[in-house]
């Protein structure tokens, strides 16, 4: 006569043993990844940590917000471009577009456009957003029906920006709200040729 409860107890034992052998596996593969990879190495502003780095711009035509027409980013070749995806319900967008207008209008006869597209927002939404932060003079704010921008450039989440030499040649990404003092050098750099 076998005694049940001892043979149930061998049996959570055992389920015991392989879920930590499981567990210490796990821990062993993670702690060989990091022991194979240098922390200090990774930045996402270095151009081969961005995606798209080095890649010509997708040649996309997009409605403007107001309606009033499109426009076809392969148009504004021979400018250098900063494109950033925000959205009316982004908190961070909100942080970042004192900053960005401030740029656009530094930068804005020095040959940069500045350009707005929409990330999954309605046109009230927007519209009522930039009345109250303000509209950049000489900004460009388009559209993206279908999210097919936010497909060719790989957008994650916004805001996002990326900045597009007059080549067409993308060359820079910000991920989250923009510092101008972070994007000043860039431009500086691409500006001077």
């Amino acid at each position: 006569m076998t005694d049940q409860p001892t043979e149930t107890r061998r049996r959570g034992v055992g389920f015991w043993v392989i879920v930590g052998g499981a567990g210490l596996l796990v821990i062993a593969t993670a702690w060989v990844m990091f022991l194979r990879t240098d922390p200090g190495s990774y930045d996402p502003r270095e151009p081969r940590n961005i995606p798209l780095a080095g890649e010509q711009m997708a040649d996309l035509e997009l409605p403007l917000l107001d309606g009033s027409g499109t426009v076809a980013l392969a148009d504004l070749r021979g400018e250098v471009l900063v494109i950033n995806f925000f959205a009316s319900y982004c908190i961070p967008c909100r942080a970042e577009h004192a900053e960005l207008t401030a740029l656009s209008d530094a930068y804005g006869d020095r040959g940069v456009q500045f350009v707005g597209i929409v990330y999954q927002d309605t046109t009230a939404a927007i519209t009522g957003f930039l009345d109250q932060y303000g509209w950049g003079d000489g900004y460009l704010y388009l559209q993206d029906p279908g999210s097919r921008a936010v497909v060719e450039f790989g957008v994650y989440g916004v805001p996002e920006t990326y900045v597009v030499d007059a080549d067409g040649v993308i060359v820079h990404k910000e991920y989250g709200a923009i510092v101008a003092g972070d994007l000043m050098p860039v431009l500086d750099e691409l500006v001077a040729g």
